[in-house]
């Protein structure tokens, strides 16, 4: 399926709205761990990459709004370091950590300090939660 982030956002806005109520703004990095600061340099995260999503076994057979509602699930949104999600962009988690970008000697793992085996357990569980909700829609 083509993707289109821009299908999307509209989800993702009124997620971050309910959110930042429910938490006072306050957050821990879902990938390093740390305590992220309110008004500090931290962004709402995709877990699942709206991309990735994008591909995902029958996406096609739902409908856009209902694939927003999926993709922007409070399971699949994170809290991380704004030089996190930038980096990580559209990439899928476990590609991203093991890329070393900038240059760099090192994985994005190693230079963000993301232990792999939690980060690949949090995708993988995140992965088949949205699966599962998508497969739920084409069996209506």
């Amino acid at each position: 399926m083509e993707y289109r982030r821009d299908v999307f956002e509209k989800g993702f806005s009124e997620i971050k709205k309910i959110l930042y109520k429910e938490t006072n703004n306050y957050h821990t990095d879902t990938y390093t761990g740390k305590s992220l600061i309110p008004g500090g340099t931290w962004d709402f995260e995709h877990i699942i990459s709206a991309k990735e999503f994008s591909g995902l076994n029958n996406i096609e057979k739902i409908d856009y709004e209902i694939q927003s509602k999926i993709l922007n699930n409070r399971k699949n949104i994170g809290f991380t370091e704004r030089s996190i999600n930038k980096s990580k962009s559209k990439y899928d988690l476990m590609e991203w950590l093991n890329r070393k970008s900038n240059g760099r000697n090192i994985d994005n793992s190693e230079f963000y300090l993301i232990n792999k085996v939690k980060a690949e357990k949090l995708r993988t569980k995140t992965l088949n939660f949205l699966q599962s909700e998508i497969d739920k829609h084409c069996k209506k």
